[in-house]
């Protein structure tokens, strides 16, 4: 009969499902009376969810020879259908008979049956992000925004509202994230995200300037403050006060890398940025924390400096012996 079974697949896969029953990992199948397997039609219904008709009845064993080449044929069931297109029906091979609900889900969504997939994740997986994924792939908002907010994607759900055409829902989901980022002092993450989506530019600098002043990601958060000034020449007045409010052990170093930035970038100003770099450089090249040879990055091609720079450190460290 398992031969039969095998044969009938081969030929006509549609049909053979009929007929097809579903396998457990320790090698039995359910539905049957007796411990002998008989070709039975069990109609056309491969629904994902629902029931197929059956009797009611004890486990049928197969003998394990017999229960791999029908895993194997069912696998290669699957394939063929996909291959035709028919991706339910190749995710019902596998969900219902294979008992592979990851497969199921992942041959759902090759086939961009993105709802489908979404709900075997549920129901057989538990899997709501993958699940919340799959309803947006979907544009299932209305199921896709609640997982989200289950989950504290909160700017993900933002997103969503966004998309759906509800700009409140969005903006309260948004500062939901908002806050949590900054809780978390990712305040370039909260940065980017107030100026982007709530379109809060203040908000944004003031959530930057504490990331500097709280040595959170330090130069990012500098840099970017920066970036949101529109004005080149007022730009250069800020970075100028901030500098001048008091720089310390855990920020100099990268005030003075956003120094480097602004020396490449504002051509028109390099003598100014060069003779406020020395500043920061006479304090901190004493210190040994930073080399002389960071000089070079404000004189390039000066190869005199650049030998000065190398018989400094040179001296340093035989000083330091």
């Amino acid at each position: 009969e398992v031969n039969k079974l095998l044969d009938l697949l081969s030929r006509d896969p549609a049909a053979g499902l009929r007929y097809a029953i579903p396998l457990d990992e320790a090698g039995s199948t359910r539905g049957e009376r007796t411990g002998r397997f008989r070709l039975r039609d069990r109609g056309t219904n491969f629904s994902l969810f629902g029931k197929r008709p059956h009797r009611s009845g004890g486990v049928s064993s197969l003998p394990s020879d017999d229960f791999l080449r029908l895993r194997a044929r069912y696998e290669l069931t699957a394939q063929e259908l996909e291959e035709g297109r028919d991706h339910e029906r190749a995710a019902y091979v596998r969900l219902r008979l294979l008992k592979d609900a990851s497969a199921a889900a992942a041959t759902l969504r090759r086939g961009r049956l993105f709802e489908r997939a979404a709900e075997v994740y549920l129901r057989h997986l538990r899997d709501e992000s993958a699940a919340a994924q799959c309803y947006e792939l979907g544009r299932v908002y209305d199921r896709a925004i609640p997982l989200y907010e289950k989950l504290q994607r909160w700017e993900k759900a933002g997103d969503l509202h966004t998309l759906a055409g509800n700009p409140d829902a969005a903006r309260r989901a948004y500062d939901h994230q908002y806050e949590r980022e900054a809780r978390a002092h990712n305040y370039l993450r909260a940065a980017i995200l107030s100026r982007d989506k709530l379109r809060d530019l203040p908000q944004a600098q003031r959530t930057l300037l504490r990331g500097w002043e709280e040595n959170r990601d330090a130069r990012n958060c500098l840099r970017l403050y920066l970036a949101n000034i529109p004005d080149d020449e007022t730009a250069w007045e800020e970075l100028r006060r901030i500098g001048r409010k008091g720089l310390t052990e855990d920020n100099d170093t990268a005030f003075l890398s956003v120094l480097r930035d602004e020396f490449e970038r504002q051509v028109g100003r390099r003598a100014e940025v060069r003779d406020f770099a020395y500043e920061v450089l006479a304090d901190l090249i004493p210190t040994g924390r930073v080399s002389a040879h960071e000089l070079l990055a404000f004189n390039p091609g000066d190869a005199r400096l650049r030998a000065d720079a190398v018989r400094y450190e040179l001296g340093r460290t035989d000083r330091g012996r």
